[in-house]
């Protein structure tokens, strides 16, 4: 999401300096630097998995290659607009970036399945939260006609992260991307002991479905397609 986009009047009764006000740069004690986004900000690591394997392996994620000035790559993601939950504002940046369908959690036949939450970087007032989904149909990644964001976007085999051409990460998304990758496949393991009869549990539905995180990062917040967030929180 880039600093001079005009947010959105997502509520009714919301002022236009209400809304505006969201929109802006903060500076932050925590890290001495500057955040955009008053109320936070949020992304969605969308994953593909093989379902013919045992386990049900991760292969491939969906990458933004951003317009900015060092062309990094990240997942799409940006500050909440006023008055969003932490998963609306994950899934109106995916529309608007990779277009993603603001229904995907949606119906009998979901697009995606969200399996956890998780706060990488909490700066105390600011933060940066990172929903996990499975993909779970066919879908092709494209840039919305008019989003001057990207350079493209695209499903990335998840072993060429931060290699090659798709290198340099957005700092932050470096950081975070050992974690994300290890939530990833610790729930390849657990779809493998369920696949050999050893958890009693069905992994499909998200409110089923844990993995554990590392000993020194917060336990994310599993999700079912009902829950969402409170910003403040």
């Amino acid at each position: 999401m880039s600093a001079n986009r005009t947010p959105r009047q997502s509520r009714a009764g919301q002022s236009a300096a209400q809304i505006q006000d969201w929109g802006r740069f903060i500076f932050c004690n925590t890290c001495d630097g500057w955040h955009y986004g008053a109320g936070g900000a949020a992304g969605i690591l969308l994953v593909r998995r093989n379902y013919n394997l045992p386990g049900q392996p991760a292969t491939h994620v969906v990458m933004q290659h951003r317009a900015d000035d060092l062309r990094t790559w990240a997942i799409p993601g940006g500050a909440l607009d006023y008055g969003e939950m932490l998963r609306q504002g994950a899934i109106r940046e995916a529309s608007e970036e990779v277009s993603l369908p603001l229904d995907c959690t949606e119906g009998d036949d979901p697009l995606i399945v969200i399996r956890e939450e998780t706060t990488l970087t909490d700066h105390g007032y600011w933060r940066y939260t990172t929903f996990i989904a499975d993909v779970l149909r066919e879908f092709n990644p494209t840039r919305p006609a008019g989003e001057a964001e990207s350079i493209s976007v695209e499903w990335v085999p998840i072993d060429l992260v931060g290699l090659g051409r798709v290198s340099p990460l957005l700092p932050a998304f470096r950081d975070a991307w050992p974690t994300l990758r290890g939530i990833i496949q610790r729930s390849t393991i657990w779809n493998q002991m369920v696949n050999m009869g050893g958890e009693n549990t069905d992994p499909s539905t998200a409110s089923s479905y844990t993995v554990s995180p590392p000993l020194d990062q917060e336990r994310g917040r599993i999700l079912d397609s009902d829950e969402d967030s409170d910003p403040s929180m």
